[in-house]
């Protein structure tokens, strides 16, 4: 269906992948038309928000921003770990989070963070590879409060 939103959906991703592919002639402006209405289509076929009720995205609409800076503090860190030496130990978070949706959204946050990868999803805990300094005596502990807390601080605040 056509709406104001729609167009507006479309002509904003089609300007965002202008800037990526970083040429504007017609070719590129008819490729961007049409991804960004198959990206719409797709997004509302498989990804309907309307049936997420528990969760309020307008309350994640800075968590995106949170996540890139994370994202390079986190690369940063382990480029440090990588020169004095790391260990990889497998540790058990546990979450508080009652939405499943928002227990993705944290499960794909910890993925996307360099020096963490989850291994599995069991209800509230998230056994997940951690890189560690080998110089660091804190416990797993630390590691709950270093690696979730920041994240599952900023998603609960969108639970509903």
């Amino acid at each position: 269906m056509i709406t104001l939103r729609n167009i507006g959906v479309v002509t904003a991703l089609t300007l965002v992948w202008i800037i990526l592919r970083e040429d504007i002639h017609w070719i590129t402006i008819a490729q961007g038309v049409v991804v960004s209405i198959g990206c719409l289509y797709f997004s509302a076929r498989f990804f309907p928000l309307d049936k997420m009720t528990d969760v309020s995205f307008r309350r994640l609409f800075l968590y995106p921003f949170y996540l890139i800076g994370q994202v390079y503090l986190f690369g940063f860190l382990v480029m440090k770990m990588i020169l004095k030496g790391a260990r990889v130990e497998v540790i058990e978070l546990e979450t508080s989070l009652q939405s499943e949706t928002l227990k993705a959204i944290l499960g794909d946050s910890i993925n996307l963070t360099p020096s963490t990868l989850l291994i599995d999803f069991k209800g509230d805990k998230m056994p997940l590879l951690w890189l560690r300094p080998i110089d660091d005596p804190e416990s797993t502990e630390h590691a709950d409060a270093s690696i979730k807390d920041g994240f599952e601080k900023r998603l609960k605040k969108a639970e509903k």
